[in-house]
């Protein structure tokens, strides 16, 4: 695993605690009313909504966690409508059925550079 120095740092606290997350982290089903509620219970407004995840422009994520928009998301065996239909390339990565232990790139084109290709990939469909 490469490790390289964040020049960034969290400027909320000096402890993070799991058990003090509960209601304030988002849940990876959350739609968007939800989150843009969610956002607003905590003084942010769409804007924040839309770059906050910009963060995920370095890291990984599992397969998992994706899992139910690609193959189950209404619990009958239907995709997210709202994906992009040609969003192949994450179904072959996270096949059906999922393994725990797999991985994906939050930021394909760029996984490794802090900069912008996060937001340039959500393209309207």
């Amino acid at each position: 695993m490469d490790m390289w120095p964040v020049f960034t740092r969290r400027e909320d606290g000096k402890v993070s605690l799991a058990a003090q997350v509960g209601d304030n982290l988002s849940s990876a089903n959350a739609n968007f009313t939800t989150l843009l509620t969610q956002f607003g219970n905590k003084s942010l407004n769409m804007e924040d909504l839309v770059i906050l995840p910009g963060e995920h422009t370095i890291g990984n994520s599992h397969c998992v966690l994706v899992a139910r928009r690609l193959y189950n998301f209404t619990g009958i065996g239907d995709a997210d409508p709202f994906l992009n239909a040609t969003y192949e390339t994450l179904r072959k990565i996270c096949p059906n059925p999922q393994n725990p232990a797999t991985t994906l790139k939050m930021d394909p084109d760029s996984s490794l550079t802090f900069d912008f290709d996060y937001f340039r990939s959500f393209k309207p469909a």
